[in-house]
C-alpha cells in the first residue's frame, strides 16, 4: 500500500499544498499596484496645464531697507460704490458728494490720487468687479477695501 504523505514525487504547487502552504509564490509584479500608480502620476500630470504657453516675468521691487523707501506716498480717494436707478455704478466720495466714473477719473487726475473702493465684508466679489469694471474702462486702476465698522 503507498503511503499519501510522500510528497517527493509529487510537483512544487502541489507539494506546498500538501504541507499546508496556501498561498503560492510568484514573480508576476503586482499589476494593479502599478496601475494605480501610474493612473495618479498621469492625473497629476494632466492638472499641470500645457507648458508651451510663454511665462511672462514681472519684476517687482521689494524694499531691503528703510532708505529704499519711496519717501513720496500717494493719497486715496476713498470711494464707496453705489448703483443708480438705471443701474450705472456711481461713487460716493468721503464729503457725501455722488460722482460717475468720468467725474472720478478727473477727480483722481486734478488730485494725483489713487481710487479705493470700499466695501463691506459681506459684499461678493462680483460686485467689486462690476463696479471696479466702469473705472477700468477709463484707465484707472482701483484698489479694493473692506469697512471695519461693525454690522456692516
Amino acid at each position: 500500500m503507498e503511503n499519501n504523505n510522500d510528497i517527493s514525487h509529487k510537483s512544487p504547487t502541489t507539494r506546498g499544498k500538501a504541507l499546508g502552504s496556501t498561498r503560492s509564490r510568484s514573480l508576476r509584479p503586482p499589476t494593479l499596484m502599478i496601475d494605480l500608480l501610474f493612473g495618479a502620476l498621469m492625473l497629476f500630470a494632466f492638472q499641470m496645464g500645457y507648458v508651451d504657453q510663454p511665462v511672462v516675468p514681472k519684476d517687482i521691487e521689494l524694499p531691503a531697507t528703510k532708505a529704499d523707501v519711496k519717501s513720496k506716498t500717494k493719497e486715496i480717494l476713498a470711494l464707496v460704490p453705489v448703483k443708480n436707478k438705471a443701474g450705472n455704478w456711481e461713487y460716493r466720495v468721503p464729503s457725501g458728494k455722488i460722482l460717475s466714473a468720468k467725474a472720478v477719473q478727473k477727480e483722481v487726475a486734478k488730485n494725483n490720487k489713487t481710487p479705493v473702493l470700499i466695501f463691506s465684508k459681506k459684499t461678493s466679489l462680483q460686485v467689486y468687479l462690476e463696479a471696479e469694471q466702469q473705472l477700468r474702462e477709463l484707465g484707472l486702476k482701483p484698489g479694493l477695501a473692506t469697512n471695519n465698522k461693525k454690522g456692516t
